[in-house]
Parts: C-alpha cells; sequence; structure tokens
C-alpha cells in the first residue's frame, strides 16, 4: 500500500502541465529580462520555494542556452533569528533585493511563491503584482489561468514540497543548499513533520538524502540573540492569566527585534492549562500582537479580527492544528506621545489589549 502511495505521489503532476511549466520558463528568460520571484513574507518555506524556483530557472536555461537574469524580491524584514541564520549559511544576500529598491507597479516577467495573492498587503498597501507563475500551498482563488500563465495551488503542507515535485519531474541537479532549503522549508511548515502529507514526507526523504545533518541542526538550534531573553523576562515579570488565556507586554522593542514575540508566544502555549496566548510589544508608534492558540472551539482568525479590527488583525491554523496569527496597531498618540510619557502609552496599551482578550 505504501508503495502504491507513493509512486501515486510521484504523479501528481502531469507531463502536461510540466510542459506547459517549462515552455513559460522559457519564454521569460527568452525575454531576457530579468526575472523576479517574490517572497511576500522572509520564513524557510518561502525561501526555499524561491531558492528551488531559481534552480529550476536555472535548469532550463542551460537547456535554451541563455545566461538567465534572477532575482529573489522579497517584502518585510529579515528579522527571525532563524531567518537570519539561513541568509548567512546559504548566502542569498547576493541573489536577494527588497521590495523598496523594484519599481511594483512595473513588474511584468514575476514569479509568486508561498502566496497566490495578487493584491499581497505584505508585497504593496496599493498595487497589485501580475505573476506569470504562481506555485502555493494556501487555498485562495485565483483568475482562471489561460495558456500564458501557470498556477499551481495544492494543500499540502508546504509549498517547498510542490516545488520539489517540479524539481524532480523536471530532472534538475539542485545544490546542497538548495537541498537544505526545501528540507527546512517543508521541515518547519509542517510543524517538525507533525502536519506533513505523504507528498511531505516523500519530499523531505528525497531532498535530506542530499543534506548533511549537521547543516540541518545548524539552522533549526539556531542562536537566539540576548535580546530575546531579556524581552523574555518583560513577558514573564507582566504576563497575567484569566481562566485559560495568558497576555503580556514584552515592553519595547526595535523593529528587528519583533519577531521574539511569536518566539515567545509559541514558549507560553506549553504553559499547563494555557489554550490561548497574546503576547504583545510596541515598535515605534505601534501595538504589535503575537497571537497563539489550541481550542478549536474559538477559532483564533474570527477572535483576533472581532477585537483588533478586520484589517490590523489575523491568524491561520497550522499543520499541528494550533491557531497562530496576530495584529498590528496604530499607537500614533501624536503630540501626547513622548519619551517621558511613554510608560503611561504601554499602561494604556495593556489596559487595553487586557480588556479585549479577557473579556468573554
Amino acid at each position: 500500500m505504501l508503495a502504491q502511495k507513493t509512486e501515486k505521489v510521484r504523479k501528481t503532476l502531469s507531463p502536461e502541465r510540466v510542459e506547459k511549466f517549462k515552455s513559460i520558463a522559457s519564454l521569460l528568460l527568452q525575454s531576457r529580462e530579468t526575472i523576479h520571484i517574490i517572497v511576500a513574507q522572509v520564513d524557510p518555506d518561502a525561501l526555499g520555494c524561491a531558492v528551488g524556483v531559481m534552480s529550476i530557472l536555472d535548469h532550463i536555461a542551460d537547456e535554451v542556452e541563455l545566461e538567465p537574469r534572477i532575482q529573489i524580491v522579497y517584502a518585510g524584514d529579515v528579522a527571525h533569528p532563524q531567518n537570519r541564520a539561513i541568509m548567512t549559511k546559504c548566502d542569498l544576500a547576493k541573489v536577494m533585493v527588497h521590495i523598496s529598491s523594484v519599481d511594483i507597479e512595473r513588474l511584468t516577467n514575476c514569479i509568486l511563491v508561498d502566496s497566490s495573492e495578487m493584491k499581497d498587503s505584505r508585497i504593496s498597501a496599493k498595487h497589485r503584482i501580475h505573476p506569470v507563475i504562481i506555485i502555493d500551498h494556501h487555498r485562495s482563488s485565483l483568475p482562471d489561468e489561460d495558456d500564458s500563465h501557470f498556477f499551481w495551488v495544492d494543500e499540502v503542507g508546504a509549498a517547498s514540497t510542490l516545488v520539489f515535485e517540479l524539481v524532480e519531474a523536471i530532472n534538475v541537479e539542485f545544490s546542497a543548499n538548495t537541498a537544505l532549503l526545501l528540507a527546512l522549508g517543508i521541515y518547519t511548515d509542517t510543524k517538525r513533520l507533525v502536519g506533513a502529507s505523504v507528498r511531505d514526507r516523500y519530499a523531505y526523504g528525497r531532498v535530506t538524502s542530499e543534506v548533511v545533518a549537521s547543516d540541518m541542526n545548524l539552522l533549526i538550534e539556531y542562536v537566539l540573540p540576548r535580546s530575546h531573553f531579556d524581552h523574555l523576562a518583560s513577558v514573564l515579570s507582566t504576563m497575567q492569566i484569566h481562566g485559560e488565556k495568558l497576555v503580556a507586554n514584552a515592553g519595547h522593542l526595535r523593529p528587528d527585534e519583533g519577531d521574539d514575540l511569536a518566539l515567545i508566544a509559541d514558549e507560553l502555549l506549553r504553559m499547563s492549562g494555557i489554550t490561548m496566548v497574546v503576547v504583545w510589544g510596541i515598535i515605534d508608534s505601534a501595538v504589535r500582537v503575537s497571537a497563539r492558540n489550541t481550542d478549536l472551539g474559538t477559532p483564533l482568525d474570527t477572535f483576533l479580527k472581532e477585537r483588533f479590527g478586520q484589517d490590523s488583525a489575523g491568524a491561520k491554523i497550522t499543520p499541528d492544528g494550533r491557531g497562530e496569527g496576530g495584529a498590528h496597531l496604530s499607537l500614533d498618540l501624536g503630540f501626547w506621545l513622548t519619551d517621558k510619557t511613554r510608560p503611561e502609552a504601554e499602561a494604556l496599551a495593556a489596559a487595553r489589549i487586557k480588556e479585549l482578550v479577557f473579556e468573554t
């Protein structure tokens, strides 16, 4: 039975679809314009996808004897310590540029990975993008695919799994770095393979055969900055529990420290008797919130949007069944906010967040 399933996995992408992808990719390369692979949010799965697609394009370029011009364009910050470790280990700064350095409106030869939203606020608050190729594992509604576009949205545990299936179907020889990033993308987005499908597990097994175990471990057991523990101390000293809900304040953070909130929220959710965690901090003139829950009877996305605003908050269900999300709230008090009044502003935010989370 397992052997039959694995064989079915390997044939998920039809030969016709593979040829269509290759044909469209060849046209992109033949335009001789830079191909932009867009990453809406930097994380291991998105980076695995982007580097994997770059490897495929390099392979196709060799077949058609063209010199590829490819750039990975990313939105947001590379703030999470794991993402920083990936960037350093795989030397990605050479092939990646921030979205602020390109003209969104003029992007024509672009590929979107690990997202299928053509108007993704993480990429641009004002403009739609028009990708020729989309590869994603999140449910979404896309326009009908015509002969000049390739849209592949399939609900597996990680988008890196889909890219691997393309790599295998096209018979691409990938580098050790590509294998490492695809493996890490699958591992992290399936929550350490807990939420992995048969296809994810097959892909993970294949790419890890090319991965040095110590390299993988380096990126899983990544080094945490000292600021993380400073913020953890603040959270532990301010946390309050009401029933099964926990709210805590990490204080003031620099913009590049914001991902500490998510790491701490993940850890606190493991506390006995707690089913919801809300950890927040102030970054410049905004409050950033990271929220987690395990109570399926309280959908986190609905909970956050009802309390913090439809356009300011959101959440998703992770492969291991947890709610994972957050909010971004303005604390622009203008004339009233100075260095001397920051404690009062923080107290105001603390009182309001506790009111919103603890009140039923």
